[in-house]
């Protein structure tokens, strides 16, 4: 732990230094707060001389409510509103952020269905793994975040794209995509202060000053600090994290617009990766929550520097021009404990564990070009999007990486990594300079994507709505590899073109207030570079065609919106086993398909003055569909069948405090995608109950959030090497301290 503070209280300094200028660098009236967070008071209209002064200010009814009626994610960047949209777009608002206490995105999974948390950072989205890799920022595939949950400070709100976003995106997810849309520099003074307190042991601060530096809309900043020392409810677990961003936009021209946007990261967990530890006795509670796999001496360092620079030129009227250039560093070092299990050992008190030292550095460069433009001719409206993008990585991750491997120690392996008694645990006897390495391999790669892509959109008498679009693809990657070891080495090429398209239609039955629509989507994603020197690769791509229809509507002004959604999602190409008997062990071919069929409904907005509500409701059947081995019509692991959420607030009026709370329900999920598996089982469903309030007086808040109020014993994740479930958290309540000026 001493060797890491140096460094967090390094980047501190930097981060209280830089925040000290750029509060220096405000006005001296930034002391008053406007009328909301993030809007400036209205002004006063111009009166003569005598005239009697009367100012009138009409409160936005929707101000600070869960209403996020306009996402930008299948547009690039333009707002589209929920009437006009094609497909489903699930939003979380900065309000219900707050409100839930959330401060990683591993925390919104309750707003949203469908989507389930398995591991930090990483969800199942409409049946199908959407890890890290399916995040996007600002609209654009640049997202460093590949093994650590994003952080929400600098998050203005989340959208969640379901389905393939092949046009959109280029590679990605069948599920869906989760894009970061981040906070903008505003052109008044604001800051404001925060420190989090918890009784699982966070302890945070947090900073967001944003204001103009020249005229008052001419160039503007924003800046976010935060610092985190904490700890965590498993044995062993402490937290270190130091982030910095930053956020210019310059207006040197009425139809010209710069903005850059960045931000530096070190995350630091020590006492393991934050797995579980492995059922016993056959009871998933047998052991108590706390328990872990993990060392002391075990840590994963992230290390993350972002950019961006956007520039926009407005060409003519509903015409324009936009240019984003990005770069991205991500460093990674974990030295960990993972457990190993087998049907032989499944029920001993003693597990045994492998010994990784893995590092890796990657860098992203790329560009994404667009053209937007509308047209309207007679009862018509024409909006046009080209798009070209390119991203070159060095080294992306996975599947650059070294990795020095011990297995288990055995009768004739004395020095491998030491085993752990899960009753007795004796943390800190495993010598690690003492195992025997059994590997030790370096992989290095260089990955270029291009793409090209175009959506059309029609809109038809203001009822008619008709989108499509296309995007091709290349994607070319060659790996080295070699083993330190034995001397061997290895070489692969992947030389591969995609095409994806997407065609939807939507009628507005009411004008901007109820539509229908159905939508047919398709999009791919390279295989895992794992699998590549298999003896049948390298394979195509996994492909996905979603068919979706839906209601969606507004009620009440727009202060209620409500969708239902039904929709089928085919993965193909698969790999599943060489049916050939003759063929090599381990061999596959890529002739399986998975689908998932489901439902999901919505409902959120601020249906009264003082009343805040978002629910979700899910239903799921994902299942393999063909495959060569034993599994076929066999669900597909770690997805329920149901999940439901609800979540109330409620404004007090006479007195300055906020009250919701609400609950979460995952059902019953299968560990295994093979019901013949020995090991397979059964991770029981949960519901876990949340509440708070908020106590705010001129400026100054203080917010308690009650977490698994019932303390429910629940999990979220099955790791299957360990044959081992990950705990959610127990009991716990978070303090948070802030103050806006």
């Amino acid at each position: 732990m001493s060797s890491t503070r140096p460094v967090c209280h390094m980047m501190a300094s930097r981060a209280a230094a830089l925040a000290a200028a750029l509060a220096l660098a405000a006005p001296a009236g930034a002391q008053e707060a406007p009328a909301t967070p993030d809007e400036p008071a209205a002004e006063a209209p111009a009166v003569e001389k005598g005239e009697a002064q009367t100012l009138v200010v009409e409160a936005d009814p929707l101000a600070e409510s869960y209403v996020e009626p306009n996402p930008s994610t299948l547009t690039k960047g333009q707002p589209l509103p929920l009437t006009e949209s094609e497909r489903r777009v699930d939003v979380v608002p900065k309000a219900l952020m707050r409100d839930l206490g959330a401060t990683t995105i591993d925390e919104l999974y309750r707003a949203v269905p469908n989507l389930v948390l398995t591991e930090e950072g990483s969800f199942n989205l409409r049946g199908f793994g959407s890890g890290r890799g399916a995040m996007t920022i600002d609209g654009i595939h640049n997202s460093p975040f590949r093994v650590m949950s994003p952080y929400l400070l600098n998050v203005e709100r989340v959208e969640v794209l379901k389905g393939p976003a092949g046009v959109i995106h280029g590679t990605g997810h069948a599920g869906g995509d989760i894009n970061l849309v981040l906070e903008k520099p505003l052109s008044h003074d604001r800051y404001e202060f925060a420190a989090y307190f918890s009784s699982l042991g966070q302890r945070r601060v947090e900073v967001d000053g944003t204001g103009p530096l020249v005229g008052e809309d001419t160039l503007m900043y924003r800046f976010n600090v935060a610092l985190e020392d904490s700890e965590t409810f498993r044995a062993n677990g402490q937290i270190d994290n130091a982030f910095l961003s930053l956020a210019l936009t310059w207006n040197p021209h009425e139809r010209v617009e710069l903005t850059f946007q960045g931000f530096a990261l070190e995350d630091i967990r020590t006492g393991g990766r934050g797995y579980g530890y492995p059922i016993l006795d056959d009871d998933p509670y047998f052991l108590p929550r706390e328990t872990s796999i993990n060392e002391p001496t075990d840590q994963r360092r992230n290390r993350i520097a972002w950019g961006t620079l956007t520039t926009t030129v407005e060409l003519a009227e509903d015409w324009g021009v936009e240019l984003a250039l990005f770069a991205n560093d991500f460093r990674y070092s974990n030295r960990y404990h993972e457990g190993r299990r087998s049907t032989e050992n499944v029920e001993s008190r003693f597990i045994d564990r492998q010994w990784r030292d893995q590092s890796a550095d990657s860098m992203m460069l790329g560009y994404d070009l667009r053209i937007r433009g509308e047209l309207e001719a007679g009862p018509t409206k024409h909006r046009l999007l080209l798009g070209h993008d390119v991203r070159d990585f060095t080294n992306p991750m996975f599947p650059a990486i070294r990795a020095r491997i011990a297995n288990p120690a055995s009768a004739d392996r004395p020095n491998g990594a030491a085993p752990l008694d899960l009753l007795a645990p004796d943390y800190g006897a495993a010598a690690e300079e003492t195992y025997t390495l059994t590997g030790d391999n370096e992989t290095t790669a260089d990955r270029l994507n291009l793409g090209v892509y175009a959506t059309y959109r029609l809109t038809i008498i203001d009822d008619i709505h008709l989108m499509g679009g296309f995007r091709w693809d290349s994607y070319e990657e060659t790996t080295h590899g070699e083993n330190y070891l034995t001397g061997e080495t290895s070489d692969t090429q992947d030389d591969s073109t995609a095409i994806a398209g997407q065609g939807g239609l939507v009628y507005e039955v009411f004008d901007d207030a109820l539509s229908v629509y159905a939508t047919l989507s398709t999009g791919f994603r390279e295989q895992s570079w794992f699998q590549q020197g298999n003896p049948n690769g390298p394979f195509d791509p996994f492909r996905f065609t979603q068919y979706e229809v839906g209601v969606q509507g507004k009620a009440l002004d727009g202060r209620l919106l409500a969708t239902a959604t039904v929709f089928r999602i085919d993965r193909e190409n698969e790999l599943v086993p060489d049916p050939d008997p003759t063929a090599e062990p381990g061999a596959r071919v890529s002739q399986g398909v998975t689908r998932s069929e489901g439902v999901e409904l919505t409902l959120g907005g601020r249906p009264v003055d003082g009343w805040d509500i978002t629910g979700q409701f899910g239903l799921l059947d994902a299942r393999v569909l063909e495959s060569t081995g034993d599994n076929k019509d066999d669900p597909i692991a770690q997805v329920p069948e149901m999940t439901a959420g609800l979540w109330v607030a409620h404004d007090l009026g006479r007195l300055p405090l906020r009250l919701f709370g609400g609950f979460t329900y995952v059902g019953e999920r299968p560990t295994h995608s093979d019901d013949s598996n020995p090991l397979a089982t059964t991770m029981p469903a949960y519901t876990v109950l949340d509440v708070g309030g908020r106590f705010d007086v001129g400026g100054w808040s203080a917010q308690l959030n009650f977490f698994n109020v019932l303390d429910e014993h629940y999990f979220v994740h099955y790791r299957p090497p360990a044959h081992s479930l990950t705990p959610g958290s127990p009991r716990g309540v978070r303090l948070v301290l802030s103050a806006t000026f």
